[in-house]
Parts: C-alpha cells; sequence; structure tokens
C-alpha cells in the first residue's frame, strides 16, 4: 500500500516498475506468453509476479518503446497455457532460451513469430543437451556432426584435448575413439569430423603434430 504524499507514490511505483523490468527483461525477446513468464520468474529468479504485472510490462513495452511481439500467436497460445502443467510451460521457457543462446551465438535475428521460434528450435535441437553442450563448444559457424556416436567423440576429444593443453600431457583418462564404430580405420572414421577438429585445433591453438599427437592417442 502506498501511503504519504503523491509524489513519494508515485516514486514508489516507478521503482515497482523498475523491479519489474529488471526481472522480466532477460524474458522480453522470446516472445512469452505471461503465463510462461511468471512460472520462469518463480522457477528462475525466485520471485512471484502476477499476470496482470507481466501483461502489463509487455503492453508497456510495445507502445512505448515500439516492441514487436507475435500478439495474435501469443493470444492463441495463451488459451493452450491453460491446459499445460507448469512443468510444460517451463519446458517451453527453456527449449526457448537455448534456441535463443544459439541465434545469438550465430549472429542471427530474432524469429518475428511463435511458428519461426519452433522451426529454430527444432533446427538447433533444443532438447538435445549434447548438441547445446557442442555448440558451446564449436564456433557457430560450425555444423554439428550428423550422428550421435559422432557428437559424442567430438566432445570426449575436445576434453582429451583441453586437458592436454593444461597439463602438457597426454591423460590417460580420455578415451574418445571408443565412440567410434568398431572396426573403422581411425582415419576414415575421421574424414567426415575434419571442420569440427579444426575448430579445436584453433580454438586451443594446438599445432598440427600435436594434433596427430592426440589423435593416435584417441
Amino acid at each position: 500500500m502506498c501511503l504519504g504524499l503523491r509524489p513519494t507514490c508515485a516514486g514508489s511505483t516507478t521503482a515497482a516498475r523498475g523491479g519489474i523490468a529488471l526481472l522480466l527483461e532477460p524474458y522480453l525477446p522470446l516472445d512469452l506468453t505471461a503465463r510462461q513468464t511468471q512460472v520462469a520468474v518463480r522457477t528462475q529468479q525466485g520471485a512471484e509476479l502476477a499476470l496482470r504485472q507481466i501483461r502489463s510490462f509487455y503492453s508497456r513495452v510495445r507502445h512505448r518503446h515500439g516492441v514487436e511481439r507475435p500478439t495474435t500467436e501469443l493470444t492463441g497460445e495463451a488459451q493452450r497455457d491453460k491446459r499445460r502443467s507448469e512443468g510444460e510451460l517451463l519446458q517451453i521457457v527453456q527449449d526457448r532460451q537455448v534456441a535463443g543462446a544459439a541465434l545469438q551465438a550465430a549472429g542471427l535475428p530474432k524469429p518475428a513469430t511463435l511458428a519461426a521460434w519452433r522451426e529454430r528450435e527444432a533446427q538447433f535441437e533444443v532438447r538435445d543437451a549434447l548438441a547445446t553442450q557442442l555448440r558451446a563448444l564449436l564456433p557457430p559457424t560450425v555444423p554439428l556432426p550428423p550422428e550421435r556416436f559422432q557428437r559424442e567423440f567430438v566432445v570426449a576429444f575436445w576434453e582429451h584435448a583441453a586437458a592436454y593443453q593444461r597439463d602438457g600431457v597426454l591423460s590417460l583418462a580420455y578415451h574418445p575413439a571408443c565412440y567410434l564404430k568398431t572396426g573403422e580405420p581411425l582415419t576414415q572414421a575421421l574424414r567426415p569430423l575434419a571442420p569440427q577438429l579444426r575448430a579445436i585445433q584453433r580454438q586451443l591453438q594446438l599445432s598440427d603434430e600435436e594434433m596427430r599427437k592426440l589423435l593416435r592417442a584417441a
């Protein structure tokens, strides 16, 4: 409740809005509904906001600051939210956050529609933890290997190479080759992984000789 002189009330209201804005701004680029945002703020930030506060914030940034939101799609999405559990709502938020981070890393623009967001989420395999891990390791211009065993090899080789760079010795704790298909010559198995291996070499600043040593040890 706001007591005292009107300027004090106005100042308190402004301060409250500022605090709400700080909580909600991380979700603004993600085109979430008010209910999805409410669950995200509660779960990820430990704060409780009313739906009217969140709707007011989204309306304010649209009308005062010209922030574009797919309002027609979000209206339909809000209706579907009524039949979703909190776990399902949080999963939508997390999918959007992973896709948003991948877009930002690649220097790509934010999708303009929820349908376009879903296409990006599928493209970035947002629910595949291994794909997300690889995207954090590799430059955005380097594609992910198509096969899961190849992805497992690249992650394990990165750890193998990073340990070598850090300690200066080949660690016996890493055995990346176990992820490759048995019976396939190593040179043949590594050929499709050349872009990813070159990226690791550049990022860890390893020489060709060091890479050969690491791959033989793998």
